[in-house]
């Protein structure tokens, strides 16, 4: 048991392995199998659930207790503090967002979070080098991840298909507004993290420095590949905007 624990929580014996986060490895498939069927099955729960606000309000605590044992689990696994176990990533900052979404449940809230969870989120788990390479394989880290990212993917939809939130494109002046938030946020807690040395990420969302792998598609200087990446990410959001639009939704019961 306790090599167990030593393995699941403490990533002891942990080798970074780059293959590990393959796409479309047989690892990164397992993992977005479960993960897709573990969408439909809190989706099948959550259609049987008679009162959908409770049932978002109960996926909001669970993404908040995932992400509080996240956090803990970096504090004890790689001996950090919490300002340093805190992500403040795209897709982090809306699951912050979620939690208080899902338990106010405004509709306005879902645009808050929609381009992060419907573009953002499956990105994430579609690509995950910034997941699976860093932890050791089925360990909690990368299961709670992957977990966290389908709840954020799924409040939108399903309150959308079950009418909790309603589509106005002209409401996508939040969604944008909550992007640009989200890097500001990104880019500061990235500057505090460096000038005060508390061993947490000094470039969240690449707001401060840019990863290698946009020159593989792009050589871009600071700050235009972030400018152009954003314009994309929120492109595709509206278009995602559009699709949600006019798609048909139930009637809420």
């Amino acid at each position: 048991m306790t090599d167990f624990i030593d393995y699941i929580w403490h990533q002891k014996d942990f080798i970074y392995d780059p293959e590990m986060g393959k796409t479309f490895s047989t690892y990164h498939l397992l993992m977005l199998g479960g993960t897709i069927l573990l969408f439909w099955v809190v989706w099948l729960i959550g259609a049987k659930f008679k009162n959908k606000r409770i049932f978002m309000m109960m996926l909001a605590i669970i993404l908040l207790i995932l992400e509080v044992l996240r956090v803990v689990n970096f504090m004890e696994a790689f001996n950090k503090d919490v300002i340093a176990s805190l992500s403040f990533h795209m897709c982090s900052i809306a699951i912050y967002f979620a939690v208080i979404t899902g338990i106010f449940n405004k509709k306005w809230m879902y645009d808050v979070i929609f381009v992060q969870a419907i573009i953002g989120a499956p990105l994430a788990l579609l690509l995950p080098i910034g997941i699976l390479p860093w932890f050791n394989p089925y360990s909690f880290l990368p299961i709670q991840s992957f977990i966290s990212h389908m709840i954020l993917c799924f409040m939108p939809v399903f309150a959308w298909r079950y009418r909790l939130w309603d589509v106005k494109l002209k409401n996508f002046k939040i969604a944008v507004t909550s992007v640009l938030v989200s890097t500001w946020i990104a880019y500061v807690m990235s500057l505090y993290n460096e000038q005060f040395q508390t061993g947490g990420s000094t470039n969240f969302f690449w707001t401060r420095a840019k990863d290698p792998m946009f020159d593989l598609i792009w050589n871009l200087d600071y700050p235009y590949y972030l400018i152009v990446l954003l314009s994309l990410f929120l492109g595709t959001g509206f278009i995602f905007y559009l699709i949600f639009k006019f798609l048909p939704q139930k009637k809420q019961t």
